[in-house]
């Protein structure tokens, strides 16, 4: 009874911490949208969207106040050399070319075909003012461009209660309607033009000209003392001095002083202004005095101006008046889009802005994936478990043991969870890889959490040169080759574990057993000893494959086999070093067995030469040509497009063709030993049996890639990163060359997973998709490492655009709980099921001991 209460309840306390695909894994997918070079251009439209441009010809719409999170980004042709004028709530770009492009804060993008080149643009509250190349002025009303004026050279333009005036040539003003047609105009004699602004036009030599509506006419203001004057609305100026900001107000046509600031020398000061409100903000270093001027302009009182004093953590380049929630607030923010958020309203700090990712990439797209190193703690728990077994004591092992349970499970106790016991735990387990790369722009080694693209580590290195490569050398170990250094890292932590200089010109860094391999021009030195004979392969002069050896004791390579192309090659691969077989052949029908060709130093390449595509597979040990074959001659095929990858006992390789029909093609190719009717079986050299099919697929593939797997039990699929930035799971069984031409028989069903008759074409479908929630630049690599789950393998995609990382599982999650498990249900039926257990044994016990009793009657 003991024994059956102890298994029930060590099964409950099981079940409490069963693993939920989502508890395992936090997140199934995430991306982190980079910003794509240094950002210029920097402008605020309504809903807090800044618009910025990026050295990749991008316009880029970003969230500032919620994580500088992107919203939308447009590629641009020629945007470096294009102007730019925002609005409120749009943006003007223009060019070299007869069009200009409109983009509001939701990133709507619209072509306004203006029908000449624009050599200036003005935009206003319901449209824009246009100056071509011919001298035309225009105005676009977002529906129609309307012709305005000829010869015109430029225009000052003013907004006053909804309407648009405009300064022509600084001779004539004019007023228009919001359909472009002009109200009225009149002739100006005011001397040199400074700013025209809220119906008042100022002049070089700081004369005033206030705008009277009913006389259509500019009346003089009296002004002999103030100079450097500002605008700030149609009845107040203001003046800046050397360590003074003098506040003026139009009174009786005089302009009259109300109210003297005093700032520090070399303060800098400036207008901000929305619809509702003026301000004035006097900048110096990171102190930011701001002077609410909104009650002012209506009581004419200086007693009502509202003062706040801002100190920033630097000082902000960029800084802007918006409303976040329904708080007037002051954003401050820097070309990295770190910043503040200050309250207009009672002057405190809002919240500190900064993007939620990192902004880390690689220029080479030289990415690699590794498992997260164990942590000290269960480090130091296997050391302790392992002292403990070496003890020859079985005593002390108990009571060594006995302490590290009762440890153990105080641990748990105390850091349980009691509100959540029953739901999902804030501490999810979760199964973290991490992408490590080589930032150029920022001289950082970087290491990137897969799960949430947290920054595990970041090594600065700024004097190796030019940066060549990286790889794992160590379970806890990586290696990053520069031009003139060579560094060993903790993956752990990110410190130097060791670093030389790279004197030898080494161009290439792997691992070979426990040893390290550096390759240069005249092949491959060893830093550590090998057990066994370890064998090489490099493409040299583009059109040739070169074998190397190393044999145990020795450091240098020795070249075996050379194999020369009769064109360039395109691409070539061999089987991943980490790619795992769980069968050695496929069961038959019959009962007999088909065995799988398991060559690991076989290689594959494709060449193209006179507009014909060869495909070239080569035993890697001795160089000897295993199979060949050329396509069709007439073909023509792009050779940017071919991509190759190769796995198991099958090799697929893309391409795409131009003639004699646009059309994206998948060539499968599956090797064979031989069929036999018994379990035993000797790998050949030679191939038996090559099994081809070729496919369509109606998207434009750009690269290959294979999943991966601890044990390789899960099924195998293939990811195509396609044209339009999309991740394609295509399973490898649809991809397969057995596939009978016409309808499979019962015995064709049995012989492979999944068969169905051979259809040239492969569907479309968004559940191929991986990415389904992301868009994704197309160029890229694709980085693939499995979970300590069988089932389920992290899938990254990192370049320069944006980074992401989901979970991969071609076989469905077996071995992991779905969604849908309902594990509230589960428990309470079994804390039913032990109350009914604890409650019925004694009858049963009572029942079993009567039953001994005889009757003697």
């Amino acid at each position: 009874m003991k024994i059956d209460i102890y298994l029930l309840v060590s099964y409950f306390l099981c079940l409490t911490s069963a693993v939920l695909v989502d508890e395992a894994f936090g997140s199934r997918e995430a991306v982190n949208y980079l910003y794509g070079g240094d950002l210029k251009n920097f402008h605020l439209l309504k809903d807090n969207i800044l618009v910025v441009t990026n050295s990749n010809d991008q316009l880029l719409g970003i969230d500032v106040v919620n994580d500088d999170a992107i919203a939308w980004k447009i590629q641009l042709s020629g945007l470096k050399n294009s102007k730019l004028v925002a609005t409120e709530s749009r943006l003007f770009v223009y060019g070299s070319s007869s069009e200009a492009v409109q983009v509001d804060s939701h990133g709507n993008l619209e072509i306004i075909e203006l029908g000449s080149v624009p050599k200036k643009i003005y935009g206003t509250k319901n449209g824009a003012l246009i100056i071509d190349s011919e001298s035309n002025l225009k105005y676009f009303d977002n529906d129609n461009v309307v012709p305005v004026q000829s010869d015109v050279s430029f225009v000052r333009v003013d907004q006053v209660l909804g309407h648009t005036y405009a300064i022509i040539n600084d001779k004539k003003m004019i007023k228009l309607s919001k359909t472009g047609q002009v109200l009225f105009s009149i002739d100006l004699a005011v001397g040199s033009i400074k700013e025209f602004r809220a119906g008042i036009i100022l002049t070089e030599n700081d004369q005033i000209f206030k705008f009277n509506e009913h006389d259509r006419a500019f009346k003089r203001i009296e002004n002999d003392s103030f100079k450097n004057l500002v605008i700030i609305d149609g009845n107040s100026l203001y003046s800046t001095l050397s360590e003074a900001l003098q506040l003026i107000r139009i009174k009786d046509k005089v302009a009259t002083l109300v109210d003297v600031i005093k700032v520090k020398p070399n303060s800098k000061a400036e207008l901000f202004s929305t619809p509702l409100h003026e301000f004035i903000g006097i900048t110096n270093g990171n102190i930011k005095d701001f002077y609410d001027l909104t009650d002012f302009i209506e009581t004419k009182d200086a007693k009502s101006i509202k003062h706040f004093v801002f100190k920033s953590a630097e000082d902000f380049p960029y800084n802007f008046v918006t409303v976040e929630g329904s708080q007037l607030s002051l954003l401050s923010i820097n070309t990295k889009l770190f910043g503040e958020l200050f309250s207009l309203s009672d002057g405190l700090k809002v919240k500190n802005i900064a993007p939620k990712y990192h902004q880390y990439s690689s220029k080479k797209d030289k990415y690699l994936i590794i498992d997260e190193p164990e942590s000290e703690l269960a480090k130091n728990e296997y050391e302790l478990i392992l002292h403990e077994s070496e003890s020859n004591f079985i005593l002390t092992n108990w009571v060594h043991r006995v302490v590290r349970h009762l440890s153990e499970l105080g641990k748990f106790v105390t850091s349980l969870d009691y509100k959540n016991l029953f739901g999902q735990s804030d501490e999810s387990i979760k199964f973290v890889k991490l992408v490590v790369f080589y930032d150029e722009d920022h001289h950082k080694l970087v290491s990137v959490q897969s799960n949430d693209f947290d920054i595990a580590w970041e090594l600065p290195i700024a004097k190796g040169g030019e940066f060549i490569t990286l790889e794992q050398t160590g379970d806890e170990e990586v290696t990053a080759l520069f031009k003139s250094l060579v560094v060993k890292v903790d993956s752990r932590n990110g410190t130097v574990i060791d670093q030389k200089p790279n004197d030898g010109g080494y161009t290439n860094i792997f691992k070979v057993q426990d040893a390290l391999a550096l390759e240069n021009k005249h092949g491959i030195t060893l830093v550590g000893n090998l057990s066994q004979s370890a064998f090489f392969r490099r493409a040299v002069n583009n059109d040739e494959l070169v074998g190397y050896v190393i044999s145990p004791g020795s450091t240098k390579s020795v070249q075996t086999w050379s194999f020369k192309f009769d064109g360039p090659i395109l691409s070539w691969a061999n089987i991943p070093a980490d790619s795992t077989t769980s069968s050695l052949g496929l069961p038959l029908a019959d009962k007999s067995v088909l065995y799988k060709y398991l060559n690991p130093n076989t290689i594959s390449a494709l060449t193209l030469k006179d507009g014909v595509l060869k495909f070239y597979l080569i035993d890697g040990v001795t160089g000897n040509l295993l199979y060949t074959q050329a396509h069709n001659s007439a073909e023509t095929i792009d050779p940017k497009s071919v991509s190759l990858v190769m796995d198991d006992n099958w090799i697929i390789y893309s391409y795409f063709t131009t003639q004699p029909r646009l059309e994206q093609r998948i060539n499968v190719i599956d090797l064979f030993d031989a069929e036999y009717s018994s379990t035993a079986h000797k790998s050949s050299i030679n191939i038996a049996r090559i099994s081809t099919k070729s496919f369509v697929y109606p998207e434009r593939i750009l690269k290959l890639q294979s999943t991966k797997s601890v044990y390789g039990i899960t099924l195998k699929s293939i990811i195509a990163l396609t044209e339009l930035g999309n991740l394609i799971e295509i399973p490898k069984f649809i991809l397969n060359s057995r596939r009978p031409e016409n309808d499979a028989n019962r015995a064709n069903y049995a012989n492979d997973f999944n068969m169905v008759p051979y259809d040239p074409i492969i569907a479309k479908t968004n559940f191929q998709v991986l990415n389904h929630k992301y868009q994704l630049k197309n160029n890229g690599e694709i980085l693939i490492k499995p979970t300590a789950f069988e089932s389920t393998s992290v899938i990254c995609f990192f370049n320069s655009e944006n980074q992401y990382c989901g979970l991969i599982q071609p076989s469905n999650s077996f071995d992991l709980l779905s969604q849908g498990f309902d594990k509230v249900k589960l428990l309470i039926t079994i804390a039913i099921l032990l109350v009914g257990f604890i409650v019925s044994k004694p009858f049963v016990f009572n029942k079993k001991l009567n039953a001994q009793w005889l009757d003697r009657k």
